[in-house]
């Protein structure tokens, strides 16, 4: 199962590039946040860069 399918599935929230993590690590690391909510918040804008599709299932023969 790809990026995609999970979060068409609903088993996965968001997706961020392999190669995005470091920095959003090092970011939240550095950056001064009020609460959980400016957390997720900052997560969720980073995170829309990062648009996937779901593949059209393949019909069975």
């Amino acid at each position: 199962m790809d990026a995609a399918d999970a979060l068409y599935a609903r088993m996965a929230d968001t997706y961020l590039d392999d190669g995005a993590l470091p920095g959003l690590i090092e970011t939240l690391r550095h950056q001064r946040f009020l609460d959980a909510v400016e957390i997720v918040r900052f997560i969720q804008n980073e995170t829309t860069k990062y648009k996937v599709s779901p593949r059209c299932p393949t019909p069975a023969r």
